[in-house]
């Protein structure tokens, strides 16, 4: 027989699981938590030719508050409405990738998880749970690919239920179980907009781009061809997600260019599990949470400023280190080798007279 425990977690311990369930997974806001622990070691135990590692119990107190604001308890319901609530069961590693001797893999986000070989009960009926795949070339290698369980589907009688989980990964596992609403990509595009995402202003992101144009190598030649001191760099004006022009701007402080991408496009392609969830569409370098994007107020400037001359085929902006700019012209030939480009002083367009401090 297995033991099944619950591990009572210190106030470190459930300030850092809340924290990291509400970075990675913003299309379900957290309302009320009815149980938050971690999965323990436990005497090894022989289940199904296997040794089970760890184990974990949940007891889950439904408030009636809860009860009447779930609807239809014991159903499964396809695609979420905005504005639903749902019981939600979401499991994330206790260690981040990297932390304390652990193997840094591939980048992921650190969303919902399910434990290497887990087996689920609840209200002690076995539940199937839409756990990783496993590479079919390599049986020790395991995607990441992974679903949240919604509980309401599986709970008919809401009350005070039970959760049981014995799992095979030695490692410890943060264990959460929430009453969640789900937001649409919609409708955190809305409040991301009004509150979460940091707003640069234009003159902020000119500083910022002469800044990574004097960072370039690209240097400038005048029309004699001789060299005039300034260096440059080329970003677009579209999305690398969709290939059209960018409506609302957006990039991560963390990543090493200006491009940027647009916030609506990337809550859209973020909203269902996939092996580059969270990843920058620009570089793949790097993880971005939502709340850490920033808003270009240059590029949105330069949109609003080109809209009746970019295209998806025209769309690259040239801005040099002196504050100037130019859209340059439609191409679909391969870019001129960085080591020499011409300043074409004909197609340049002058930014505006203002005074830019800069330190």
């Amino acid at each position: 027989m297995l033991a099944w425990r619950n591990c009572i977690l210190t106030q470190e311990e459930i300030s850092h699981a809340i924290s990291r369930f509400y970075k990675w997974d913003p299309y379900w806001e957290m309302q009320d938590i009815l149980a938050l622990t971690k999965t323990t070691e436990i005497e090894k135990v022989k289940y199904s030719k296997a040794d089970v590692k760890q184990a974990v119990e949940v007891n889950i107190a439904i408030p009636l508050k809860c009860q009447r604001a779930i609807k239809n308890w014991g159903t499964h319901i396809r695609p979420y409405q905005p504005g639903s609530k749902r019981l939600l069961l979401r499991m994330i590693p206790y260690k981040l990738p990297g932390e304390k001797g652990l193997k840094k893999k591939k980048l992921r986000g650190d969303y919902h998880l399910w434990p290497k070989g887990t087996l689920l009960l609840v209200d002690d009926a076995i539940t199937e749970i839409q756990q990783r795949k496993q590479q079919a070339h390599d049986k020790k290698e395991w995607k990441s690919l992974c679903r949240t369980l919604d509980l309401v589907n599986h709970i008919r009688t809401p009350g005070n239920n039970k959760v049981r989980a014995a799992i095979l990964d030695p490692e410890p596992y943060f264990v959460c179980v929430a009453v969640c609403e789900y937001h649409s990509p919609g409708q955190l595009f809305t409040s991301l907009m009004t509150s979460g995402v940091k707003k640069l202003s234009r003159e902020r992101s000119i500083h910022l781009a002469i800044n990574y144009a004097k960072k370039n190598q690209t240097v400038c030649l005048d029309d004699a061809g001789n060299d005039d001191q300034l260096t440059s760099f080329i970003f677009k004006l579209t999305c690398s997600i969709s290939a059209c022009l960018l409506k609302t701007p957006v990039r991560a402080p963390q990543c090493n260019h200006f491009q940027c991408f647009d916030l609506q496009n990337f809550l859209d392609s973020n909203a269902f599990v996939s092996g580059t969830r969270w990843e920058c569409p620009v570089c793949n370098n790097e993880l971005i949470s939502v709340y850490d994007l920033q808003y270009c107020g240059l590029t949105a400037h330069m949109l609003d400023r080109y809209k009746d001359e970019a295209t998806s085929f025209r769309d690259r902006i040239q801005f040099f280190s002196d504050g100037s700019w130019q859209l340059m012209a439609e191409t679909r030939k391969r870019y001129a080798s960085k080591e020499s480009t011409t300043r074409d002083t004909k197609k340049q367009v002058p930014m505006e007279q203002e005074i830019i401090a800069i330190d």
